[in-house]
Formats: C-alpha cells, structure tokens, sequence
C-alpha cells in the first residue's frame, strides 16, 4: 500500500483480490468530509500489477474526487476510465 496527500486529502492505493482469483487496483480518498474509492478497469492476474494500476491512476482518480459532489459518504462506484 502506497500513501499519497493532496492538500489535506490522503490517498491510499491498494488492490483488491475479485471472484474469479484476479486482482483490481483501488484507491481510496480520506479527508474530514469523509471516504471515497475509485477501483481501476482492469483486473490483473497478480496483486502486484493491480497496485501499481491503482499508483498509476492517482492523479486521474483525484481529478474525478474533486469533480465528483461529494457528501461524505463512501461511494459505492465511482467512474472508471479504460486503458
């Protein structure tokens, strides 16, 4: 797991293992307002190559945190881009 900030916003990216034994890259946005995730697209066959998806993403992800409307709650699917 990596952590990143912007301003008083942490991000910290992470993979999540899926159903069918491949993994998803995650970020997830702490901040006083509360939690968001962003999941990447792809699903990989190792955690590893999830992780750095989701380090990848960080700056796409934090521009879709700040134009998402966001109300402090976890959002339960946030946009995702392909590559």
């Amino acid at each position: 797991m990596t952590t990143y900030l912007r301003g008083s916003v942490s991000i910290a990216t992470a993979s999540e293992e899926l159903a069918v034994g491949r993994y998803r890259g995650i970020l997830t946005f702490n901040s006083d307002a509360g939690q968001w995730q962003f999941r990447c697209n792809r699903s990989r066959a190792t955690p590893t190559r999830a992780q750095a998806d989701a380090e990848a993403d960080v700056e796409f992800a934090y521009r879709q945190y700040l134009a998402t409307p966001f109300h402090g709650e976890t959002s339960p699917e946030q946009p995702r881009h392909g590559h």
